[in-house]
């Protein structure tokens, strides 16, 4: 459950112009704790092409998938 007095940890990707992008890290790290701000390649023709790359894909997401159940079953024991 979510409580509002607290914190939580948010992982987001959007498409924004490459203009924008010096002006939106200084932002998040100005009104917010940025714990990391990253530029990722666009891989959606490799995606699309290669038959390997779209199977390491699918398979990373079942292992973050597994990961992220993990911790919402378990991550209560170690909090204070």
């Amino acid at each position: 459950m979510i409580k509002p007095d607290e914190l939580s940890m948010v992982n987001i990707t959007l498409k924004i112009p490459n203009k924008l992008l010096v002006s939106l890290e200084d932002y998040l790290q100005i009104n917010y704790k940025l714990i990391d701000f990253s530029v990722i390649a666009d891989t959606s023709e490799m995606y699309e092409n290669d038959a390997t790359f779209k199977k390491i894909v699918q398979e990373a997401k079942k292992i973050k998938d597994l990961r992220l159940q993990y911790i919402n079953d378990n991550n209560y024991k170690y909090k204070k």
